[in-house]
């Protein structure tokens, strides 16, 4: 073959390429906008921001009125607790929305990063790959290990081997990519998880469905619009947002003090009152918890007090208080409804229900889990209505925001006095009970008194 002939053959492989190019991409709906329409541009009142979808995964209706941009974080349990309204969306509005997933790990959710880029390896075998492992991942958020993201890759149908090589040859690419997303999410305000973007107006953290629809509902009527003034639904996205924020102004805020764990040797005098405890009343470690049930972190170290109880049967006790939080809306009625079960001897079996179904804990529901546990209704429900242990649950609040550095988050403990804050995993907890057994034993015997 002569050089002419091999110059004329590359130009040739080339423009074929680029052809075979548009006809792979020239069904996604463009970010480039189309010619300058005054008359759709959107109301400029309304706060808008130019998200790109860039190389988001996209699943929908191809030109659709609506994209939904959403920076997100795969162990993060607001994320997690939003989807299903994302899955309501898109049953909601199938032909006029479309949903791209930009990630955005937080940096104190260690596998989040990782399970990120098990998404993306599953992506290299298509969308549809990628929307199924997404999915895997938040419904298997408490295991996000990687002996699990391989066996979803497994239980998926996946081509496990070439998953595996894409996980360990593209990590690079993988990790510029959530780079890239988490520098969007920064440029354009999206500082917690999960945060939208709905034809670039911003939505934050994970928001009922009716926060959603009414947003999704208003921009409908605008894409319709823009789309009677000449907009082309493959650039309808790009048109909207042609006159949006490139950028949120960053918040001025003072500086934080520097974290600091709590210092090991500052000793609590909690009182145990008389709030609800399980484990022996003479046992040598008193775990003293500030709880609320409608905290996703409190409901996830509920295994690991369980299996506390079973390593520790005689060493061991929980003594229950509540700290319901001010945003959490339904966690004060619901700490009322377990002292209302208390009452008839049945908090524990209350405490495991409201836990079990965390995400439903409207008066309807607290009332079907008194039936269910066999509570006297009738008794259950005047207690509820008339907020007669109102008054026990603030006491609890007050007296656990009065502590030194109060204003707890939860969940926080006290063990034998010494403070964790937080969800930690059984092998801390279980380090500071075996220290609490180990002081108890050089403890001098308590005198006993005639």
């Amino acid at each position: 073959m002569n050089k002419t002939t091999a110059i004329l053959g590359t130009l040739a492989a080339l423009i074929i390429g680029f052809f075979i190019g548009k006809a792979t991409v020239s069904d996604q709906p463009s970010d480039k906008p189309g010619p300058a329409l005054k008359s759709a541009a959107p109301d400029p009142s309304v706060e808008r921001f130019k998200v790109p979808v860039g190389n988001a995964a996209v699943t929908g209706a191809q030109g659709a009125k609506v994209t939904i941009i959403e920076f997100s974080d795969y162990q993060c349990p607001f994320c997690s607790r939003v989807e299903p309204t994302i899955d309501q969306i898109k049953r909601t509005y199938a032909k006029d929305v479309r949903v791209a997933f930009k990630h955005n790990p937080l940096p104190f959710h260690p596998q989040a990063a990782p399970a990120s880029r098990a998404a993306m390896a599953a992506r290299e075998q298509g969308d549809d790959k990628f929307w199924a492992y997404h999915r895997k991942l938040f419904e298997g958020q408490q295991t996000l290990d990687d002996q699990h993201f391989e066996q979803w890759a497994r239980e998926l149908g996946l081509n496990v081997d070439k998953w595996k090589n894409d996980m360990a040859q593209n990590r690079a690419r993988y990790d510029q990519q959530i780079q890239a997303d988490q520098a969007e999410a920064a440029k354009y305000g999206a500082r917690g998880t999960p945060a939208f973007f709905i034809n670039g107006r911003p939505l934050s953290g994970a928001q009922p469905f009716d926060a959603f629809q009414k947003v999704i509902d208003e921009e409908i009527g605008v894409a319709e619009k823009a789309l009677r003034a000449g907009a082309k639904p493959e650039s309808l996205y790009a048109t909207l947002i042609q006159n949006a924020k490139d950028g949120a102004a960053a918040p001025e805020a003072p500086k934080p003090p520097p974290f600091q764990l709590p210092d090991p040797k500052i000793v609590y005098k909690v009182p145990t009152g008389n709030s609800p405890q399980k484990g022996p009343a003479g046992a040598k470690v008193t775990i003293i918890e500030f709880s609320d049930f409608q905290c996703p972190f409190c409901s996830r170290v509920v295994p690991t007090i369980k299996k506390l109880h079973e390593t520790y049967p005689n060493d061991v006790r929980v003594i229950f208080k509540h700290n319901p939080l001010s945003f959490h809306e339904d966690a004060n009625l619901a700490a009322q409804a377990t002292i209302a079960a208390e009452e008839q001897g049945k908090f524990w079996e209350m405490h495991d229900k409201l836990f079990e179904n965390q995400r439903a804990l409207e008066r309807a529901s607290l009332d079907k889990y008194a039936q269910e546990i066999g509570l006297d209704m009738t008794r259950f429900k005047a207690d509820l209505d008339t907020n007669r242990y109102k008054g026990d649950v603030e006491a609890d609040f007050k007296y656990g925001s009065s502590l030194p550095g109060g204003g707890m988050g939860t969940p926080t403990f006290f063990i034998n006095g010494k403070k964790i804050a937080g969800a930690y995993p059984f092998e801390k907890f279980d380090e500071m009970i075996k220290a609490a057994l180990a002081e108890s034993e050089k403890a001098p015997p308590t005198k006993k008194r005639r």
